[in-house]
């Protein structure tokens, strides 16, 4: 599938674009909208059971049920059908959503407004939201897995700029009742680069053969690394609360993982070192040493992913004082050794 007809699909209505829009043009006769939808078989009806109207829908959406244990793929697009009755969900993962046409409503805590065409949206895990689509508008969800997210944005987190603040302020959320951050816009306008990517990840989606999963990887990669050299310091809109402080030592942390240690830390804000551990545990939920482990492990992850690095040298890279000790590490936190986590990931790419 080329370019052109992937326009072409996207611009299309689908079965339930056109049942949601005739149901949406009959909402004023109430009698006809159920004599409509009563017409229907009975199981074409249940796939749509959650979003008929007058329902009033407030979900709570998981990762298990966008992306089922049998399916390799890591990364998805797929376009928000237009005319579904608005209800409000929340995700326990970040959503991504770009306005490839037109415009859309969105309603994120009971704060409405309008994106227009190339509005790019983070949403992050927990934040109760509305999208409404009630016109010719399309729009793009990028839906990803946790753990495929956090590896492509890993070494992005160190940059300091507001969308690094954004991801390291969600994923050190100390209560899920705290709102630190929320969501982050951008208005790539009319950037035909960024949108570019986007087409590319959607032909790759359809030619659905063994290597499209990794070449997904690595598109979505170049296009989250192209927003932040030329949109993280110009967000179109944000709230990011009022979180500094986590802020502030989540990303010296990650910055300095390799050598960093609690003196440094505490010398660098000028603080005692007894205080310094307070707040980070105050701020983070966690103790120093386990961020400084989690930090490094990250990197170690990608590392036996990415690399044909000799496991004694990724422990080098890593800050550890001898192979044991990072084995060890690795193996408490993964319940497998690194040789083992190296020896699954490439049997898992051989598969996808």
């Amino acid at each position: 599938m080329d370019k052109k007809a992937i326009i072409s699909l996207l611009n299309k209505y689908n079965d339930d674009e056109i049942f949601y829009k005739r149901c949406y043009e009959l909402n004023s006769d109430k009698k006809e909208q159920t004599k409509y939808i009563a017409s229907f078989d009975p199981k074409e009806l249940k796939k749509r059971e959650l979003m008929l109207p007058g329902k009033p829908n407030k979900l709570k959406l998981l990762e298990s049920h966008l992306f089922k244990e049998h399916d390799a793929n890591n990364i998805f697009l797929v376009k928000h059908n237009r005319y579904t009755p608005s209800f409000e969900h929340s995700h326990d993962f970040f959503e991504i959503f770009f306005v490839y046409s037109g415009e859309c409503k969105n309603t994120i805590r009971e704060e409405s407004f309008y994106m227009p065409s190339g509005s790019l949206c983070f949403i992050a895990p927990h934040v109760n939201h509305t999208l409404e689509v009630f016109n010719d508008s399309v729009i793009i969800n990028i839906l990803i897995r946790k753990t495929t997210f956090d590896e492509i944005f890993f070494n992005l987190l160190v940059t300091g700029d507001i969308l690094s603040e954004f991801f390291l302020g969600s994923i050190y959320t100390v209560k899920s009742s705290e709102k630190p951050v929320e969501y982050i816009i951008f208005n790539l306008g009319d950037d035909t680069e960024m949108t570019e990517k986007i087409h590319e990840m959607l032909i790759e989606q359809f030619n659905n053969d063994k290597y499209s999963n990794r070449i997904m990887y690595n598109i979505i990669s170049i296009f989250f690394t192209l927003l932040v050299r030329k949109y993280a310091d110009k967000p179109f809109l944000q709230h990011t609360g009022n979180d500094t402080d986590r802020l502030r030592y989540i990303t010296y942390l990650n910055k300095n993982f390799r050598t960093v240690t609690l003196e440094q830390t505490a010398k660098h804000f000028s603080i005692s070192t007894a205080h310094c551990s307070r707040l980070i545990k105050t701020q983070t939920g966690k103790c120093f040493i386990d961020i400084v482990r989690d930090i490094r492990l990250r990197h170690a992850q990608s590392l036996l992913k990415s690399t044909n690095m000799k496991i004694n040298d990724i422990s080098y890279s890593l800050g550890y004082e001898n192979q044991e000790t990072f084995i060890r590490s690795f193996k408490k936190i993964f319940g497998v050794t690194p040789g083992d986590y190296r020896k699954s990931t490439k049997i898992n790419r051989v598969l996808e």
